[in-house]
């Protein structure tokens, strides 16, 4: 009869230091390191407090190597130095490859009884000595001695290539000649790159552990509580650094992926924090007008056409001269967050208003707005300019600019727009049309922006 099925949900185990999951060692909801296996006359076996990691690691590997008998025995007469030789497996202990020094076994040594005496050692140990030799003796002596003839053509297996560094890996996000980065995200990512490369402490992508990630994470939470930072400050770091190494996996500069793979599968271990609830503020009309009517011609083209297509500062920095028709009053280009078209219908005085501020400022550039430096502007430029236009109106400090494009959204929707409407203003995916139609029809918004017209300038 086939054995049914257990339902339930399959237990959670402890990770080790390099995130591989311990079987058989749990945490409960206290933070207390235990064991779901059962044993006579006590229900649950437990290895130590919620701040003793390591040791309850320790206890655990020690339990279990007994209960499944995998220890190994060293075997000297008394006429042997006892002490040179205990020295020979603590040494062999402090340099173990995996990096968990002396507690990586338990060495029970028995006083002078009768010879000769048993050295219980961990098992993992005992392959350490079997590396050894089998690394410093040549592979026909190895096959001799084991009377295994395979470790003969050893010699014939390719070695695994040099490691790139973290530097290197970086270096070819940054570089990419594909869709290259704009600056603010190329200075960006450089800096949150280096932070990470810094926390680490690993110098090449082969190096890191777990125990590298979570220094990182530790860190940027540290300064998002002190700076209480939005969720959002946390995330783009952790979605940066993943990002890094996924496009490196993709790249053709990397032959050997295995080391970015195993980073990766290491950064599923950041936890993010819980994202803030989204509170639109549309901006009140009064407060818009008395802004509005401090600026001069520039600052009043890039007010109008923000609440002409609900426009971010960001948008407002990538608008080009070619996005816009004047004669046909549209407004036609990609958000750059999502690369999906956003389209308007220009109002009139939006249309006059930029050509009043080209008439009076001139220049080459392919970018509508730029700097008195002749280049354009960025997301802080625009802020600066707004800060300063909300300070002469004395308006209250906690209007922001993005308030303006709440206030689009929320005046196309009270006034019986369609959502779809709405949405091909605000830039967002709308399922059954495809871009380019959209964008041979930006008249689709016609109804939405007259409305949002209405709202600032009824």
């Amino acid at each position: 009869m086939r054995k049914k099925r257990k339902r339930g949900r399959p237990p959670k185990y402890v990770s080790d230091e390099r995130g591989r999951p311990l079987v058989g060692l749990s945490c409960d909801d206290n933070g207390f390191y235990n064991t779901h296996y059962r044993t006579e006359g006590v229900p649950r076996l437990h290895f130590g407090a919620p701040d003793d990691y390591i040791n309850a690691l320790r206890r655990f590997r020690r339990w279990r190597d007994e209960r499944e008998k995998k220890t190994t025995s060293i075997v000297f007469d008394q006429d042997d130095d006892k002490e040179s030789v205990l020295n020979q497996v603590h040494q062999r202990i402090l340099n173990n490859k995996d990096g968990w020094g002396e507690w990586r076994a338990s060495i029970d040594c028995e006083e002078y009884i009768d010879p000769p005496v048993d050295l219980k050692i961990n098992e993992e140990i005992g392959w350490d000595i079997a590396r050894s030799l089998i690394s410093n003796n040549p592979p026909s002596i190895v096959a001799e001695k084991l009377g295994i003839p395979e470790f003969a053509e050893l010699h014939k297996l390719t070695p695994l290539p040099k490691p790139l560094t973290l530097h290197e890996i970086g270096e070819i996000y940054l570089k990419r000649t594909k869709k290259p980065l704009r600056q603010q995200e190329y200075d960006d990512s450089k800096r949150w790159w280096e932070q990470f490369c810094k926390l680490a402490k690993s110098k090449t992508v082969r190096d890191v552990c777990l125990s590298d990630i979570k220094r990182y994470q530790d860190a940027l939470y540290e300064l998002f509580n002190k700076h209480e930072y939005s969720p959002t400050w946390i995330k783009h770091r952790f979605d940066k650094i993943k990002t890094i190494l996924r496009y490196a996996l993709k790249s053709d500069a990397v032959e050997y992926t295995k080391d970015i793979e195993d980073v990766l599968v290491l950064c599923k271990k950041f936890v993010y924090p819980e994202r803030a609830s989204v509170d639109p503020k549309p901006i009140h009309r009064e407060d818009f007008q008395k802004i509005f009517a401090l600026a001069n011609a520039k600052e009043k083209a890039i007010l109008l056409l923000a609440a002409n297509a609900a426009l971010y500062p960001q948008d407002v920095c990538d608008l080009k001269k070619a996005y816009i028709n004047l004669q046909k009053k549209t407004l036609v280009m990609d958000r750059g967050k999502t690369g999906v078209p956003r389209v308007a219908c220009l109002w009139d005085r939006t249309v006059r208003a930029i050509e009043r501020a080209q008439a009076e400022a001139p220049h080459d550039s392919e970018f509508l707005f730029i700097t008195f430096l002749g280049k354009p502007y960025c997301a802080h430029g625009i802020g600066s300019i707004w800060r300063k236009l909300r300070k002469k109106a004395e308006v209250d400090h906690a209007v922001k600019f993005e308030h303006i494009r709440d206030a689009c959204q929320t005046a196309g929707v009270d006034a019986n727009c369609t959502l779809d409407e709405v949405r091909f203003l605000l830039g967002h995916r709308v399922a059954g049309v495809t871009d380019h139609y959209l964008k041979r029809r930006p008249n689709l918004t016609q109804k939405a922006c007259e409305e949002i017209e209405k709202y600032f300038f009824a």
